[in-house]
């Protein structure tokens, strides 16, 4: 597990908690859907990129956390039924979502990469050539970091081996 990352850990984290009851299951997906909507990237990509796909994203989990209230004030379960429909709708607006933050990352960096590197020829008359390679190297950081920011909990990192 040690050497799973991102996606790829939450996935065989909700395979191995397989077993789990529907109520533990409805947390493990509030807890991703938490992380997925905390920080910059997800109130930048519903207010200013306006995907729409956090708005799906919300209205899944207000449904699912109905049907799971429902149950809990009548005492019962959810349908096992019910619940895989409720908890595959969610994963899959959750996987929209990521990858609409990712994309719109993605887009602002470039943007921004692009624009200071065309601003440096034009200041300097295009003798920059030196300045333009040490920005490359200083964009792949930019990069890293600037989708690290906007993406937020989403941002996937490989730990070290």
């Amino acid at each position: 597990m040690k050497k799973l990352g991102g996606d790829d850990k939450q996935e065989a984290m909700r395979i191995l908690h397989n077993h789990e009851t529907a109520d533990e299951k409805y947390n493990d997906s509030r807890d991703q859907y938490y992380r997925s909507r905390s920080g910059m990237g997800s109130k930048c990509l519903d207010y200013i990129g306006q995907s729409g796909t956090g708005a799906q994203l919300d209205e899944a989990m207000a449904n699912y956390r109905k049907e799971v209230s429902e149950a809990n004030k009548n005492h019962t379960q959810i349908s096992t039924e019910s619940q895989k429909a409720l908890e595959n709708l969610f994963q899959e607006t959750l996987k929209n979502f990521k990858e609409s933050k990712s994309a719109a990352a993605d887009h602002v960096v470039d943007g921004v990469i692009a624009g200071a590197a065309i601003g440096s020829l034009i200041v300097s008359g295009g003798t920059t050539a030196p300045l333009l390679a040490m920005m490359a190297v200083g964009g792949g950081a930019l990069k890293v970091g600037a989708k690290l920011a906007i993406m937020g909990g989403d941002y996937e990192t490989l730990p070290l081996v």
